[in-house]
């Protein structure tokens, strides 16, 4: 009789060998909820879901049905091991994924509803969610009768509007226009959030009307020069023109004066155009402050991923230490019992 391990064996044989729809079969018979070791299955499963999705993609396109279902696992510690292990799953599939939100999150079971907003995250981490019927949705379960559902809602606009700040803004302030007390302040977080969002949007825009200005100057600046130019050259040809016609002093006179004009125009447009350039450069130093401070803010938040991180690894070594522990349980009882038996004999 074949154990779970060697099922799983034989399953990850059927991908390597691009045998895909036997593998789609082999799966389905391997995650029936009828196997008496079915939770030990889903738990072997885990750590070859994303080996799976890397080499057999259609494989796992075919089964996501068939793995959103266990998100209403009971065990926290198997439930929260296996949705992080859909993470490669939701990124490299999430147009499968997305369809399934409205459904999941109408759950009545609060751990489904749970599991289907973190696959959500994960989602947001690395695609624009522009579907505001989802954005809408997630907004819902700021309603949720579970804090720790309204909790990971909030959570979760917050990453959907890093991408899409102006459209999930939008919508928020739609949906709370009669809305409670308390679900106007879970709001007011998520808007705050992305408020700073949008601030740095304002910025880089700030910064392209910058270079779009420095742009004018330099167009004004050769325009100048090419007026020099041209300015240049019908001077030499009055000259040459007044020797050969040998022009009257009073005349030669006049349009020196004329010349001596048009060169102080010229000199005043040049100091305008030094004096804009400064201007340039003062809004140029201005806006690199400006994203010192917003790398700072970047720096930050980038560090309380890194600390979120860790907690997850530090999740996935509990559950693998508590599995090593139940196997070595298992193992010292089946000796007893052999033990006990000899002595009975």
């Amino acid at each position: 009789m074949t154990t779970s391990s060697d099922d799983l064996m034989s399953i990850l044989q059927l991908v390597e060998e691009e045998k895909f729809q036997s593998a789609v079969e082999k799966i389905g018979e391997y995650l029936d909820v009828e196997h008496e070791d079915y939770i030990n299955r889903l738990e072997i499963l885990i750590d070859k879901i994303s080996h799976i999705t890397k080499k057999g993609a259609v494989v796992i396109r075919t089964l996501i049905p068939k793995l959103l279902k266990n998100l209403s696992i009971k065990d926290d510690i198997i439930r929260y091991a296996y949705i992080l292990a859909l993470k490669p799953v939701c990124e490299a599939e999430y147009d499968t994924i997305l369809p399934f939100s409205k459904e999941l999150l109408n759950s009545e079971d609060s751990n489904v509803r749970e599991g289907m907003l973190q696959l959500i995250s994960f989602i947001a981490n690395v695609q624009k969610i522009e579907d505001n019927n989802i954005i809408k949705l997630v907004l819902e379960k700021l309603n949720d009768e579970q804090e720790f559902i309204r909790t990971k809602a909030i959570q979760t606009l917050k990453l959907i509007g890093k991408t899409t700040p102006i459209e999930t803004k939008k919508i928020i302030l739609e949906c709370i226009a009669d809305a409670e007390e308390d679900f106007k302040s879970q709001c007011d977080d998520v808007l705050k959030s992305l408020t700073s969002i949008k601030d740095l949007e304002e910025k880089e825009i700030e910064k392209k009307e910058l270079e779009v200005k420095e742009e004018e100057l330099d167009q004004i600046e050769i325009e100048i020069k090419k007026e020099e130019l041209e300015y240049k050259e019908k001077e030499l040809v009055e000259k040459k023109k007044e020797l050969k016609e040998k022009a009257k002093g009073e005349e030669l006179e006049q349009k020196e004066k004329e010349l001596a004009e048009k060169e102080k125009h010229l000199k005043e447009k040049e100091l305008e155009l030094k004096e804009k350039k400064l201007e340039v450069k003062e809004e140029e130093e201005k806006l690199e402050e400006k994203k010192i401070k917003v790398k700072e803010k970047l720096l930050e938040k980038e560090k309380e991923l890194v600390e979120k991180e860790k907690e997850i690894t530090k999740a996935e070594l509990d559950l693998k230490e508590k599995v090593l522990k139940e196997k070595e349980n298992e193992v010292k009882e089946k000796e007893m019992q052999r033990e006990e038996d000899q002595q009975n004999k």
